[in-house]
């Protein structure tokens, strides 16, 4: 309790992370609107297309550049494949 004292805005990543994937969202489901028919199975695939186009390639870059360990780039590729993936399906499942 003594640090959320100390850093008073310790919650704004939070609500940022929360923004950021409802963004994330709501353009992953623009892109499988000018697709055509959305399906469980195109979202599926079109989240994980878009995540080797854009999210592991740039996480790439960056952690070369940055110099970290490999085993940090499996990790937080490995959290944004299944975010991308399950955006995809639930879109999907919605039909857009």
């Amino acid at each position: 309790m003594e640090e959320c004292r100390q850093r008073p805005l310790a919650w704004l990543p939070f609500v940022l992370a929360f923004v950021g994937s409802l963004i994330m969202a709501w353009v992953l489901a623009g892109l499988l609107g000018h697709l055509g028919p959305v399906t469980l199975r195109s979202g599926v695939i079109s989240g994980l297309f878009c995540w080797l186009g854009f999210v592991f390639t740039t996480m790439l870059v960056n952690y070369s550049f940055g110099m970290r360990s490999r085993m940090l780039l499996l990790i937080d590729a490995s959290y944004w494949l299944v975010v991308l993936a399950l955006m995809g399906a639930i879109i999907g499942g919605i039909g857009v």
